[in-house]
């Protein structure tokens, strides 16, 4: 019935850190992982990866997310078909000697 949770993790990441990314929070809220990381290594300051300060980031609440009263975007939809096509093209990518195009229609 002991737990099994450790005792000590020594790999956990420095309270410093934290501290750092609420000071980056309030200084940039729209900031995300990727960007406040870039500016506190700038500012001289030993950063975890990127991944990490997202998780980090999202433990504490410091995440921007969408503005209250902006509501999220919904599907485009037609009564008939043919109405409305939407395309999304992939990119370019290698395949077999040659180039792949991949593109993806959706007649909504």
């Amino acid at each position: 019935d002991r737990s099994r949770a450790p005792r000590h993790s020594p790999n956990q990441t420095p309270d410093v850190t934290t501290d750092l990314l609420r000071i980056a929070h309030a200084t940039h809220a729209r900031w995300g992982a990727r960007k406040v990381k870039r500016w506190l290594e700038d500012l001289g300051h030993a950063m975890p990866a990127c991944s990490t300060v997202h998780n980090l980031m999202a433990r504490h609440g410091l995440l921007p997310g969408l503005p209250p009263g902006i509501p999220a975007t919904g599907r485009f939809e037609h009564d008939e078909p043919n109405r409305l096509w939407q395309m999304d093209f992939k990119g370019h990518f290698p395949f077999g000697g040659g180039r792949c195009h991949p593109l993806t229609l959706l007649d909504d």
